[in-house]
């Protein structure tokens, strides 16, 4: 049995250094060169997925990328992809029209043979199992289990624990085509609703006791990003216009007493 230790790669699919270039150079057609593996339902539908432009203009330079992790996402957890060989259909002033082709080689589809959670005291194992959109026999891919680490700093932020980092790490089985995801959890220590401090922001008479009154009851309780929005939704009337918590809010953790001060700055 070979075993190798892997470290799992999330794709990033935003690269700003091709943001120049994006308005320059468009792509007429694709052509993944050795992908017989795939149906040609599949084949498709990744050729439609790397040429997607919705986010980000489908230039030579991310299309190989984008085809190994639409891979991925159909098991084919090693696959290989070559740089994108271009070829000018036409130019003008403005920019070049080019088709392009990518040598690929899918490799095995690999599923998920086991899944190790490791370090947990906060949440029992079941339910953090409950946060992951796999299982044992699914097949692997990178976003589900992207997708899985977002549910699980969720519910650990909403229960206090705003500092929980989790470290995925996969051992792939190449004679059993499986791999091994064990899920470290850094937990970190459990904060609570501190003080609510309002003398950075000019506001009506009486509107700082009104908050001040809500915001003692929930003084104490285990801090939730959800619960904050929650306050300043439900208040929103007593705030001025223009008000937005990612520019007039500031966050402050206090290490010693386990507290989180919310600050509403001009």
């Amino acid at each position: 049995m070979t075993r190798f230790v892997l470290g799992l790669t999330i794709l990033i699919a935003c690269n700003p250094a091709f943001a120049q270039n994006a308005q320059t150079v468009t792509v007429r057609n694709l052509t993944l060169i050795n992908l017989t593996q795939v149906t040609v339902e599949d084949y498709q539908q990744i050729v439609q997925f790397a040429l997607d432009d919705k986010d980000i203009p489908a230039t030579p330079d991310v299309i190989p990328s984008r085809v190994r992790y639409a891979l991925q996402e159909r098991g084919y957890f090693r696959a290989e992809v070559g740089d994108a060989e271009t070829t000018i259909v036409s130019e003008s002033p403005t920019g070049e029209v080019v088709d392009v082709a990518v040598r690929v080689n899918p490799g095995s589809i690999y599923k998920l043979q086991e899944l190790i959670l490791a370090g947990n005291r906060a949440f029992p194992a079941e339910q953090l199992r409950a946060q992951l959109p796999f299982s044992p026999g699914d097949l692997f891919t990178t976003e589900k289990v992207r997708v899985g680490l977002d549910n699980l700093r969720k519910l650990y932020a909403d229960e206090g624990y705003i500092n929980f980092i989790p470290v995925p790490r996969t051992t792939v089985f190449e004679d059993r085509r499986g791999i091994m995801l064990r899920i470290t959890f850094q937990e970190g220590a459990r904060f609570y609703f501190g003080d609510l401090n309002l003398t950075g922001l000019p506001l009506k008479p009486g509107t700082a006791q009104a908050l001040e009154a809500d915001w003692s009851l929930r003084k104490g309780e285990s801090y939730s990003p959800t619960g904050l929005d929650a306050f300043l939704k439900n208040h929103s009337g007593f705030f001025p216009d223009g008000f937005d918590p990612e520019r007039n809010l500031a966050i402050h953790q206090d290490v010693k007493s386990h507290t989180v001060t919310v600050e509403v700055l001009p």
